[in-house]
């Protein structure tokens, strides 16, 4: 029953009122229940995956660390990825970990970092450093 105690109410789309189970833990199971899917659609609302902005509804529900080796299926292990950026993860190299609900932090499998979250994503790849001099090459006349 909504506004039993550890519930979280949720404004879902089109204005209508979402109990979450804050802490309802995990399931043994690969496959996502429903009440999961619809906190993990309401607190990521996109793929998280950076730069990308297509509707959570849309998407699968990635296991984090990936269910095979131990990860669990809860929010705490699960976010909304596309297609497209699910294989990617899955079969390219990136990686990526939840920092706190809905703020992640994605790798390259060529050392760029970038976080993602609600306001959309930060390119955090340090820069190249020029070496010492090299800005004062001279320059023809």
């Amino acid at each position: 029953a909504l506004g039993m105690r550890g519930d979280v109410v949720l404004l879902g789309p089109a204005g209508r009122s979402v109990a979450v189970r804050e802490h309802a833990g995990p399931v043994a199971q690969l496959e996502v229940p429903e009440r999961i899917k619809e906190h993990l659609e309401l607190r990521d609302r996109t793929c998280v995956f950076a730069y990308c902005n297509r509707p959570a509804r849309w998407t699968q529900k990635d296991h984090i660390t990936p269910h095979a080796e131990g990860g669990e299926t809860d929010t705490d292990n699960l976010a909304c990825l596309c297609q497209h950026h699910h294989n990617l993860k899955t079969h390219t190299g990136w990686t990526y970990t939840m920092i706190e609900p809905g703020v992640f932090l994605w790798r390259s499998p060529h050392g760029s970092t970038f976080l993602r979250d609600h306001q959309g994503t930060q390119d955090l790849t340090p820069r190249p450093v020029s070496p010492p001099g090299a800005q004062q090459q001279a320059r023809p006349t």
